[in-house]
This record gives structure tokens, C-alpha cells and sequence, in this order.
């Protein structure tokens, strides 16, 4: 599997989030709110926020509150491709400057003036770097592979379909080793294999990940 640190939010997926679909709203949170918890970590930990856990929860809950406002606003570009990550990424850290300001809290580390009550004031923000850094957008796309590896892998495991496939595929041993290894004929392995490679393709294309 490689990696592409430019992969988007699926056209299918973001259909169903613009249309308030619930069912779409739910797998988005799955897939996205590892990504969403990198994000306003990577926030705090660029302004030396120290912020408690419990306001890092208060932060992603009024992330995906405006985006379930929004979402159905947010268009794909000319080409097809809507840049949803690197919009997600400007909506946290906005939340997140929004978050200090609004509770009064101090940067640790200075940084800016200071305040009239003897603080520092929050550091200055020109705002949100244009892209988010790569190594989160990495990370989430290995997340999302392991995501679906083990969904298929649980709707495959009790026909035996996912021992083929790992065995066969994953582990590149022959399929007429693993026929005699299963009590299978080796086109019942091949067959499978190629079904849960089929089924791994078509859950990367409805979520725009590289196999």
C-alpha cells in the first residue's frame, strides 16, 4: 500500500454528508475524528496551549457541530476534488484560537504583548498554515487503510474468505499451498481473494484511499 498525503474526502460520502444524511454523518465521524483529535493537538501543541483533555473534547465538539452546519455548503472544486482535509484542518485551528479566547485561557510559552492584567496575550495568529502538515495527513491515511482492512475483515472472517485473502495476498504464498493448508480447492482460493480484494477496492475508492 502507498501512501498520498493529497487524498480528499470521497464525492459519495460528501454527497451523503451535504444531503444531512445520518447514516453518512456516522461513518464520517469514524473515519475523520482521528484526523480531528491530530489536528487540535497539533494546535495546542504549536502555541503551548497545555490544555486539559477535557478541552480538547470541548473543541472537537464545537468543530463537528459547525461542520454539520456547514457541511452542506461545502462544494467540490472544477476538478472533482474537494480539498476537505485541508478545509478541516482551518475550521480546528480556527475553533481552537476561538476556544482560548473565549475562556480567557494563556499561552504557557511566551510569545505575544502583554495584557493589561499583567498576562501574556495570546500569541499573534495571521492564521491557519495553507495546508495541514503532511505527517497528520500520512498518519490518517494509514488509520483509514486499517479502518477498512478490518471491516472487511469482519464481514469476510466467517466464510473464510479473509484466510484466503491473508494468506494468499497479504502473506504471498501460493494459492495451491494454502488450498491444501484450508481442505479448499485452489480456485475457491483464488475466487476469494479476489472478492475481498474487490470489496477492500471498492470501500478505498468510497473514501479516496490508496490501496
Amino acid at each position: 500500500m502507498s501512501t498520498n498525503s493529497n487524498l480528499v474526502t470521497s464525492p459519495t460520502l460528501l454527497g451523503g454528508l451535504q444531503k444531512m444524511d445520518p447514516a453518512s454523518w456516522g461513518e464520517f465521524v469514524k473515519l475523520y475524528e482521528p484526523l480531528l483529535r491530530a489536528y487540535v493537538a497539533h494546535c495546542i501543541r504549536r502555541y503551548n496551549l497545555g490544555l486539559q483533555e477535557d478541552d480538547r473534547d470541548d473543541i472537537r465538539q464545537n468543530v463537528l457541530m459547525k461542520l454539520w452546519k456547514t457541511i452542506p455548503s461545502f462544494t467540490l472544486d472544477h476538478q472533482g476534488k474537494g480539498r476537505f482535509r485541508t478545509w478541516l484542518w482551518r475550521v480546528t485551528h480556527n475553533s481552537t484560537i476561538d476556544f482560548v479566547r473565549r475562556t480567557g485561557r494563556e499561552p504557557k510559552a511566551s510569545g505575544g504583548g502583554v495584557g493589561p492584567d499583567g498576562g501574556e496575550d495570546f500569541p499573534p495568529v495571521a492564521g491557519p498554515d495553507p495546508e495541514p502538515p503532511t505527517t497528520l495527513l500520512e498518519e490518517h491515511d494509514w488509520e483509514m487503510r486499517r479502518q477498512i482492512l478490518a471491516q472487511v475483515k469482519e464481514e469476510t472472517q466467517a466464510s473464510r474468505k479473509w484466510d484466503c485473502f491473508e494468506q494468499h495476498y497479504l502473506l504471498k504464498r501460493p494459492s495451491a499451498e494454502v488450498a491444501t493448508e484450508l481442505g479448499m480447492s485452489v480456485s475457491a482460493v483464488n475466487t476469494y481473494t479476489s472478492r475481498v480484494l474487490a470489496r477492500i477496492r471498492e470501500l478505498c475508492r468510497y473514501k479516496e484511499v490508496e490501496l
